[in-house]
């Protein structure tokens, strides 16, 4: 048995996930048309202000209705992954109901979630999370 095997297919895994994460961040959840904040809040994220986005989002979160107020409130939490405001982003996320939701939202919960684990350097955790994911079990 090849030694570095599983870690070439962690990092498979790994790739996969990012891509996945990549594709689920680049749709929007929602059909919010032309709303002019995820273009503002989109560049605040772009120049690096991802805790002023995550604000941002969260105060839109807190008056918009389903399903656009699980979206603001995750794209805010993946603000707060990137800014490395870990603890703060596991607590907002454990608080976003997805549940009544399509399986996308599940999906991209599910998916910050193994962003985090990979974060927060608990690699099984993301892996099994992620693994969920690309079997269809979000």
């Amino acid at each position: 048995m090849n030694p570095g095997r599983p870690r070439v297919r962690r990092r498979r895994r790994d790739q996969d996930l990012l891509a996945a994460d990549h594709a689920l961040q680049a749709e929007p959840a929602a059909d919010v048309g032309g709303d002019d904040a995820h273009r503002v809040f989109g560049q605040a994220e772009q120049v690096g202000e991802f805790v002023v986005a995550a604000r941002e989002y969260e105060r839109l979160a807190q008056t918009a209705k389903p399903p656009l107020r699980q979206e603001y409130a995750l794209r805010g939490v993946s603000a707060l992954i990137k800014a490395g405001q870990w603890r703060e982003a596991n607590d907002r996320l454990a608080t976003v109901d997805v549940s009544r939701l399509d399986s996308h939202f599940q999906a991209w919960k599910r998916l910050l979630e193994a962003r985090l684990a990979l974060a927060q350097n608990l690699p099984e955790t993301a892996l099994r999370l992620g693994s969920s994911l690309l079997d269809g079990h979000a």
